[in-house]
């Protein structure tokens, strides 16, 4: 019967184990509400939209995956110039020369100062809603997709 015991008490502590382990465990990031994943996901969506043969992206695929899309992401600001900020992690390679903003906005005219007041360096969460995202070949035959934001208001 001690036996019995035993197996009843490992099967709950185990079962509770697995339980709090399922709890604890952070779900994976989307690209939603990770740069880093959008990223991925917008690179690995040009590539399957791209046509055989010609190379040439079919952009109205890659924009219904995303278009009108809101997200939430977090970045380093870099600086900002012209009243549009630069996230170090928007910065994308291109070549071993070239990087490129992989994100692109211009904040409404009422936020301009807030981005300006922010130190260079913070990390910034901001949201936005998805406006548009387009390509360009920039090196070689490899497409460089980009996005557009609007609606773009720093997280406090």
């Amino acid at each position: 019967m001690s036996r019995l015991a035993i197996g009843i008490v490992l099967i709950l502590c185990w079962g509770i184990a697995g339980c709090e382990t399922k709890e604890d465990a952070k779900p994976a990031p989307t690209w939603e509400n990770n740069f880093s994943a959008f990223l991925a996901t917008l690179q690995k969506v040009t590539r399957d939209s791209r046509t055989q043969g010609s190379g040439d992206v079919d952009i109205t695929a890659v924009n219904a995956a995303f278009l009108n899309k809101s997200v939430t992401w977090e970045g380093t600001l870099k600086y900002v110039h012209k009243g549009r900020p630069y996230f170090v992690e928007a910065f994308v390679s291109v070549d071993e020369t070239t990087k490129l903003a992989a994100v692109m906005y211009y904040p409404e005219p009422d936020e301009v100062a807030k981005w300006e007041k922010i130190e260079p360096g913070s990390k910034v969460k901001y949201t936005g809603i998805i406006k548009a995202v387009h390509i360009e070949t920039v090196a070689g035959n490899e497409p460089f997709p980009y996005v557009d934001l609007r609606s773009v208001e720093a997280i406090e």
